[in-house]
């Protein structure tokens, strides 16, 4: 009788009743695993660096097995360089978006700075990208890799820069580049755990102003050692110059 029922269902044009998912659910439904997981392990490299982490708090803390670890991810080192290469795209978008805005070079550069003053402190993956970057184990080149997506639009608006004459044209526009890099590095490494967005646009902005400053002063007295001694000698500073 069975089998005659369900003769006569599939005689009357009735659908076959499917409990396996659609190929289109089982793509979300990996996805959104990946995403779960590369979240958490932004967070737990962001809190405890490379070394530090380890698999097993990122699962806890996203719920999933180490199967499906294992199936989107080959190790730990695997998982890292995505972070890595993830915050670098973060980087290239923000550079592409302001290397293209008009207005004085300089202020777009101010507001390049800026924009990734913001982007760090929302985006734990680029805090992440801080710690990764300088870890041996990962072999990433440079210590501010993502910082080098950035980089290519800051010396692009210092040469326009100088270009239109707002900055000597015997400045080393990399060398600029490098300092103010630098410094950027410095303060995002430096401002975990706790980051607060005011303190680091402050701190951000404030490097533009002073590798900028630097650069385009005509006077070259500084450089003299006489004068380098008695820079020496300054124990406060005037932050009215600043």
């Amino acid at each position: 009788m069975r089998q005659m029922a369900v003769f006569l269902a599939m005689g009357d044009g009735m659908p076959a009743v499917s409990d396996a998912p659609s190929p289109d659910r089982r793509r979300g439904h990996a996805e959104a695993t990946r995403t779960s997981i590369f979240d958490a392990a932004a967070r737990e490299f962001a809190r405890h660096g490379y070394v530090a982490a380890s698999i097993n708090a990122i699962l806890a803390e996203c719920g999933y097995t180490k199967g499906g670890f294992y199936f989107h991810f080959a190790s730990k080192v695997d998982l890292a360089h995505a972070v890595v290469d993830a915050a670098t795209a973060r980087y290239a978008a923000i550079a592409e978006q302001w290397q293209s805005a008009p207005g004085d070079p300089l202020d777009v550069l101010a507001e390049l700075v800026d924009a990734l003053a913001a982007a760090f402190v929302s985006d734990r993956m680029l805090r992440a990208e801080v710690h990764l970057s300088i870890t041996p184990d990962l072999h990433c080149q440079g210590a501010d890799t993502g910082g080098r997506a950035w980089e290519a639009a800051a010396l692009d608006l210092v040469e326009r820069a100088q270009t239109l004459g707002h900055l000597d044209r015997g400045v080393d526009a990399c060398a600029m580049v490098r300092a103010l890099a630098t410094m950027l590095a410095g303060y995002r490494y430096l401002a975990e755990p706790d980051v607060d967005l005011g303190t680091l646009r402050d701190r951000f902005s404030e490097s533009v102003r002073v590798v900028v400053s630097a650069k385009s002063a005509t006077n070259t007295d500084w450089r003299r050692p006489d004068c380098v001694d008695a820079a020496l000698e300054v124990v406060e500073c005037d932050e009215s110059v600043l």
